[in-house]
């Protein structure tokens, strides 16, 4: 019953679309398939076997052309299991093995209704997916096989001279652990939230100012604001080298039914040097903890930060701090990257332990994409000793 409003106000905003097609029937229909075939191995102190899973995603949508500037999407995605099924899916009960977030199901990705009334502007309405800047604080969680969509009102505009404005209400969260999962808090979040993004970009400079208040309707006590300030940079020099950088804070206190303990603060700072074919990148992320409380990103794609093992996906109350240094680059069709990371907290004193991620990846013709990747936590107090390995090909039409 309280989804009654949302689904009222969708079905209001597709009346439209049945005067329109009653005017002119000159729509457009463009089927899209994706298909990604992944192997993981997890292998975890604790447990007496290593997970595997081989695990097909079909992504299979229809991307609908109409006229007076209206289009659409409707997207379906399938995960399934083929033979190897040796792991904790968080759904499937097998809990004697380490956790590989990908659960079967079928399920509705995105189905949305957007309207492009020119090339600055666009509204759109209904399940989609949103990554906000470097997807730190709002993002798709695109790594996993399901992947994390919103049920939204998104409006976006650019006003010229660099500065766009982006803004969106949020009424759920589609999480990656599958509409079915037994664990409803793990199927969906229902929020009411809103999303504030505000950048200016000059050139290879961008600054962006953001807020996002997030009122947990499922778990009140975890509801958040979190205003912050992000500039990133690059400056390009002779021979084809070129310097960046990154800067961002952000603070976070309670929202609406928020406990009083959710303050902290969020910093990151980061410098590289990249020539032709190598890139070096020395960086630091300081989520702050105050031994009860550690600052929170719940609608992150989390994998892309604090190392790819998954052992931090959610701050520790002592906070953490991140310090890592990143060398990537190519050689002919291939690419490659490496990632060493030191974590410790930040509240006191306490070492969490290192983390090495390496990742090979090259086109192998016929459109398909393939990248292996490992992970090599080494735990000195937190957690645990973690390491895994994915092998991935992945196609789209």
């Amino acid at each position: 019953m309280k989804r009654a409003p949302w689904l009222l106000f969708c079905m209001a905003a597709a009346m439209p679309l049945r005067a329109i097609a009653q005017q002119d029937s000159d729509l457009t229909f463009t089927p899209q398939l994706d298909l990604r075939l992944r192997y993981e191995n997890a292998d975890q102190d604790g447990f007496a076997d290593n997970a595997q899973a081989l695990t097909l995603r079909t992504r299979l949508g229809l991307a609908i052309g109409m006229p007076s500037d209206f289009s659409g999407l409707v997207e379906f995605e399938d995960v399934h299991a083929l033979g190897i099924d040796d792991y904790n899916s968080t759904a499937n009960g097998k809990t004697g093995y380490p956790v590989i977030a990908d659960p079967e199901d079928t399920e509705l990705n995105q189905a949305w209704l957007a309207w492009r009334p020119g090339d600055d502007t666009e509204a759109k309405l209904g399940r989609q997916r949103i990554i906000l800047d470097n997807a730190r604080f709002v993002g798709n969680v695109g790594f996993r096989q399901n992947e994390q969509t919103f049920d939204a009102g998104l409006f976006s505009h650019a006003f010229g001279n660099g500065l766009q404005l982006t803004a969106a209400h949020l009424e759920q969260v589609n999480r990656i652990f599958g509409d079915s999962n037994p664990n409803p808090l793990l199927a969906k979040t229902d929020v009411h939230a809103e999303l504030v993004n505000v950048s200016w970009a000059n050139g290879p400079m961008k600054l962006v100012g953001y807020g996002y208040l997030i009122d947990n309707r499922d778990v009140p006590a975890a509801s958040t604001e979190t205003y912050g300030l992000r500039w990133t940079g690059e400056q390009p020099l002779a021979g084809g080298n070129r310097v960046r950088g990154a800067l961002e804070y952000a603070t976070q206190d309670a929202y609406k039914d928020g406990a009083d303990v959710n303050d902290a603060d969020y910093w990151t700072a980061e410098a590289g040097f990249h020539w032709p074919k190598v890139g070096l990148d020395l960086g630091a992320e300081v989520l702050e903890g105050n031994g009860s409380y550690g600052f929170s990103t719940p609608l992150a794609t989390l994998h892309a930060f604090q190392g790819w093992a998954d052992v931090f996906l959610s701050t520790p109350p002592d906070g953490i701090e991140d310090r890592y240094l990143k060398a990537s680059g190519g050689v002919r069709e291939w690419k490659w990257q490496a990632i060493y990371h030191h974590f410790g907290a930040e509240h006191g004193s306490a070492d969490y332990g290192t983390e090495l991620d390496l990742a090979l990846s090259r086109a192998l013709g016929w459109g398909i994409n393939g990248k292996l990747e490992f992970a090599d936590y080494n735990s000195d107090g937190f957690a645990v000793d973690t390491r895994k390995i994915w092998v991935t090909l992945e196609r789209r039409w």
